[in-house]
C-alpha cells in the first residue's frame, strides 16, 4: 500500500532546513533510498510517498530536531537516525508472549 503523508517543519528556520536537506539535498535522497520513498518539499512543506513514508516522516523530523544543535548533519547522523527508528518500528511490532 502507497502511502502519502505531509509534514510542515517548526519552528520556520532557513539555515535548519538547509542543515537537513544537505548539499543538493543529498541527506533528503539518502533518506529515499533507505526507505524507498519519494520525498517531496517546498520550504519547510514536505510531502513523503511511499510504503514507509510514516517512518521516514519520523525521521525527517527527528534529524530536524537536532538541527537545533547541529550545523552540519553527516551521512552517519543519518543512518543512526534510521536504524534508531527502524528499532522503534521493528519494537512496537514484537508480539507479546504469556507465560504460566
Amino acid at each position: 500500500m502507497n502511502t502519502s503523508i505531509r509534514i510542515h517543519l517548526t519552528p520556520e528556520d532557513n539555515q535548519r532546513l538547509a542543515t537537513l536537506c544537505g548539499l543538493c539535498d543529498e541527506n533528503l535522497r539518502l533518506i529515499e533510498k533507505r526507505l524507498k520513498v519519494i520525498i517531496q518539499n517546498r520550504g519547510h512543506e514536505f510531502q513523503v510517498k511511499g510504503e514507509q513514508a510514516a517512518a521516514a516522516g519520523k525521521v525527517l523530523q527527528q534529524l530536524y530536531k537536532d538541527t537545533k544543535h547541529l550545523t552540519d548533519i553527516s551521512k552517519h547522523d543519518i543512518n543512526l537516525t534510521l536504524r534508531t527508528k527502524e528499532t522503534d518500528m521493528d519494537d512496537d511490532q514484537l508480539a507479546v508472549i504469556n507465560t504460566k
